[in-house]
């Protein structure tokens, strides 16, 4: 499931399932425009081309590869002065800044806006390895976009998060798989809390958890204390 914002002023979020962008674009028109008349030009970046129509039709030669069957310009809209582009299966990579830019009998117009993607976290998972040297844990989560907020407190509510080791990487479908791990050497029974937030979607999760140490190993220091 993706959710996407799609605005140049008054940004707002919304899920989508079968994911289809609206790129607004309004532009000044009068009725007795001549539709062959006019020249839009949707493109990202500096460079890519999104989209184009002029002589009256769509004029896909120079589109980027990355959009090749996922655009759609409604003819009888520009009529009305709507240039609006949809933008069909929106994914990760789509994120970025776009520019419409149309030229009529009215003038030329451009409009720039910015396209905002992105993917709740699956519920992550909390693996504890305990030895008598150390104990590990370790968080993962994955399909989330885009990255996350970690933060690891420990029981006085310090951050601890630069002791941490953490890695994220995208998978095959432009979303993260996030791996965060730290690991600690104390004997003694401690506590730590470990949270991760996507601000974007007001996603959040929160774990606590109290560290104990193997009961053979307590024991097995105490003999050896006492044997010194």
């Amino acid at each position: 499931m993706l959710f996407l914002k799609s605005s140049s002023l008054y940004p707002h979020w919304w899920q989508l399932q079968e994911v289809t962008s609206p790129l607004a674009a309004l532009f000044r028109t009068v009725m007795h425009d001549n539709v062959q008349n006019v020249i839009v030009n949707w493109q990202r970046g500096t460079t890519e081309v999104v989209h184009s129509y002029y002589h009256g039709k769509d004029q896909l030669d120079r589109q980027s590869p990355a959009y090749t069957g996922r655009t759609q310009l409604n003819p009888d809209q520009l009529k009305k002065g709507n240039a609006s582009l949809s933008l069909m299966g929106v994914q990760a990579s789509d994120h970025g800044e776009y520019t419409c830019a149309v030229s009529n009998e009215q003038g030329s117009f451009q409009e720039h806006i910015l396209l905002q993607v992105a993917a709740p976290y699956d519920e992550p998972h909390i693996d504890v390895q305990v030895t008598c040297d150390s104990i590990i844990l370790t968080l993962t989560s994955s399909e989330g976009f885009p990255k996350p907020t970690l933060m690891w407190t420990d029981m006085t509510g310090s951050d601890i998060t630069n002791q941490s080791t953490t890695t994220l990487d995208l998978n095959s479908r432009g979303r993260y798989d996030v791996r965060s791990k730290m690991e600690f050497k104390s004997r003694n029974t401690q506590g730590v809390t470990i949270e991760m937030s996507l601000g974007v979607l007001k996603q959040g999760f929160s774990r606590a958890v109290t560290l104990q140490p193997l009961s053979e190993c307590k024991r097995h220091d105490g003999e050896t204390t006492d044997h010194t």
